[in-house]
């Protein structure tokens, strides 16, 4: 189900309805709600920080571990902002566990109702600080590594995180079946988050593509861009090339022989980006040059 709101699209997904139907039918409902408005508090956080950061927000997915926050040239925010934005949903999540607390202090709503909300904002305030993609924690962790590592490496760390945990999650589901207990929310959430993961791990070259934008607009903002010089072998394909490449700086590769003695040629990005788009991303590099000349 989609809305708009102004420029935004805000989108349910699939699994809240399952979730939503299951609930009625166990006689959950007021569980379902507090998990509901949990999620929205959530990503409220995240909305107001994107807002406070002026970063454009195109789309919104609520689902049932939190949201998906699509943004424009999110591969091209610097790590600080990355950083902010990401935590910004946590710290939601935990002042939801305040407010429920403040709220059975004073009594004011039903004792079971604030059980559930305090228990569906400490779950995704957990959740979503363990360090996996596609998890508020996996994107802390990244605007971290990305000082250190290649992102393609540190996104390969983070995405592996996710899938254990979304196999964890699903494991503690069928185990409290076993036990009469049915809890059904980690297990949609657990194969989300497996299938979020294998969707990150898929997109590099997209992202790539995305960081460019990103750069082109940073470039029209400022007039310099740094520079950097990487050199390799012709025989190495463009899928290797691509995780290599710094996504902040304009990137000149320098094509030498196999045997690395021989400057062939200069190659610059625009030939990526015409490669990534017709899909030759298998294509080794002296296969590229031959096409140029």
């Amino acid at each position: 189900m989609t809305l708009r709101i102004g420029s935004i699209r805000l989108k349910f997904h699939f699994l809240l309805l399952i979730l939503w139907s299951i609930s009625i039918v166990t006689g959950s409902g007021l569980q379902f709600l507090a998990t509901f408005l949990s999620l929205m508090l959530h990503e409220s956080g995240h909305m107001l920080m994107a807002w406070k950061l002026k970063i454009e927000v195109t789309e919104v997915e609520i689902t049932p571990h939190g949201g998906l926050i699509l943004i424009d040239n999110e591969d091209a925010l610097s790590p600080l902002h990355a950083f902010l934005l990401a935590v910004s949903g946590p710290l939601s999540s935990f002042l939801g566990c305040l407010i429920a607390g403040w709220l059975y202090k004073m009594q004011i709503f039903d004792f079971s109702f604030l059980e559930s909300l305090f228990r569906s904002n400490l779950l995704l305030l957990i959740v979503n600080l363990f360090p996996a993609l596609p998890l508020d924690g996996g994107r802390i962790v990244g605007a971290v590594l990305s000082h250190y590592l290649p992102w393609k490496k540190a996104s390969r760390i983070l995405t592996t995180f996710g899938y254990i945990l979304g196999a964890c999650l699903f494991v503690f589901s069928i185990f409290y079946a076993f036990q009469g207990k049915m809890i059904f929310a980690p297990a949609f959430s657990g194969l989300y988050i497996i299938y979020a993961a294998a969707v990150e791990k898929k997109s590099s070259a997209f992202r790539y593509l995305s960081a460019l934008i990103g750069r082109r607009n940073k470039l029209d903002r400022q007039d310099t861009l740094a520079v950097e010089g990487i050199a390799v072998s012709k025989s190495i394909t463009l899928q290797k090339l691509i995780p290599k490449l710094k996504l902040g700086k304009y990137n000149v590769i320098y094509i030498l022989s196999d045997d690395g003695t021989k400057l062939l040629t200069t190659m610059n990005e625009s030939v990526i980006c015409e490669n990534i788009l017709s899909s030759n991303l298998n294509a080794p590099l002296s296969e590229i040059i031959k096409i140029e000349k």
